[in-house]
């Protein structure tokens, strides 16, 4: 019964129907149990700089991808969603490490005040 509630919870939130505080946040499903998760995690106090060609990539927004900067769909677990990014031509970007920026996927320092 909770779990239904939450995977609703969890749709609506991803249609922005639902708005999430910083303390309730992510639905972890475990086999037989379901678990709250908090805040994405901060995997590097720095920004990734990379250079991308032209194509589409998706930021890690949750901070669990094993391949950060980029997505891998770790965050099926959270209320958490990438973010996608389409560059027109090869450009080198500073990529938000600690997922707390203002101005996502792009590193605005914030990690100098965590």
């Amino acid at each position: 019964m909770q779990r239904q509630r939450l995977r609703r919870h969890h749709a609506a939130a991803q249609r922005g129907r639902v708005g999430c505080d910083k303390q309730a946040l992510a639905l972890a499903r475990g086999r037989d149990r379901v678990e709250l998760v908090s805040d994405p995690l901060s995997p590097k106090l720095q920004p990734y700089v990379v250079k991308l060609a032209p194509g589409a990539y998706y930021w890690c927004a949750c901070g669990r991808s094993k391949r950060q900067p980029y997505c891998d769909g770790s965050h099926r677990s959270s209320l958490v969603s990438p973010v996608k990014l389409e560059p027109t031509e090869p450009v080198e970007v500073k990529l938000c490490g600690c997922k707390q920026s203002g101005n996502k996927p792009y590193c605005d320092c914030t990690h100098e005040k965590l």
